[in-house]
């Protein structure tokens, strides 16, 4: 059982922000989902990693505010689905800017494009 089991069986439709309220409130079964997804994530980006080789990994929106419960099996899964050495170099981070950075990051860009900087 979930704390948004009633939500769900009321027909009710159940949102991000639903999801990280269950985290705080400490849902075993959602916190159980939100390491699955950290797992999945962790698995994509070990590829991206291998590929690309960055120094670091941000990660931001909605999702990074459950923070440890997201980035503990994201580490994990990094950890065991890159190669060593190229691992060791990449930092992964929780974005300071939250839900702003893309609309931020998006209005820099303009900016800078605007004033002919790019």
């Amino acid at each position: 059982s979930s704390v948004l089991s009633e939500k769900h069986q009321r027909g009710e439709e159940i949102t991000l922000d639903d999801i990280i309220s269950a985290v705080k409130e400490e849902d075993v079964l959602v916190i159980e989902v939100i390491e699955q997804i950290g797992s999945t994530l962790g698995r994509a980006i070990a590829g991206l990693i291998n590929l690309f080789n960055p120094e670091l990994v941000v990660i931001g929106g909605k999702m990074a505010k459950v923070e440890d419960y997201l980035m503990l099996p994201l580490k994990s899964a990094v950890q065991k689905h890159s190669l060593n050495m190229i691992n060791k170099d990449t930092k992964i981070k929780l974005a300071k800017l939250g839900e702003k950075g893309g609309s931020i990051g998006v209005c820099m860009l303009s900016r800078s494009k605007l004033l002919g900087l790019l």
